[in-house]
């Protein structure tokens, strides 16, 4: 019996030494799996990380453009008010200027219309006096026509004078 407890132990022996091995095998399986998984686990976040620092460049660059185009429109909106400053002065100068010539041509048409007018007062005033001395040579010729025929009359014999048909 001792023997069959011994072949019994070394069956037992031999049995567990075949379930060690094969749990070792199991074991050393799954401890590669763990490795190759850990292996790939690293990769991607490896790759995470790099895609990461990527998407931060991109970021960065991103918000670079964003403020020089910010930066551009600032001043497109600052050169636009300028030109509309520009254009509002050469309006209000154009503006002046018609001005300034509407009153330049209406003082220059004030200042014909006055000379105009002097020159006429001066042309009727300069008729009144021709009028008025050809009236009084006129007058003083007629008044010496009425002393000659007042002496023509004088100078006649006298005759009655009629008065509504009767003699006087």
């Amino acid at each position: 019996m001792r023997r069959a407890a011994e072949e019994q132990v070394a069956q037992a022996r031999q049995d567990a030494e075949r379930d060690q091995a094969g749990l070792r095998a199991g074991l050393e399986a799954q401890i590669t799996a763990a490795e190759e998984a850990r292996a790939g686990l690293q990769a991607r976040a490896e790759r995470a990380e790099a895609d990461a620092r990527e998407a931060g460049a991109a970021a960065a660059e991103a918000e670079a453009r964003l403020a020089e185009a910010l930066t551009s429109k600032a001043a497109a909106e600052q050169e636009a008010r300028a030109a509309q400053e520009q254009v509002a002065a050469a309006r209000q100068e154009r503006d002046e200027a018609v001005r300034g010539a509407e009153s330049r041509a209406a003082e220059s048409a004030r200042a014909e219309l006055d000379r105009v007018r002097r020159a006429a007062e001066e042309q009727v005033a300069q008729a009144r006096q021709d009028a008025e001395r050809d009236q009084a040579g006129l007058r003083a010729g007629l008044e010496a026509q009425s002393e000659e025929a007042r002496a023509g009359l004088q100078a006649r014999p006298s005759r009655p004078r009629l008065i509504r048909g009767r003699r006087a």
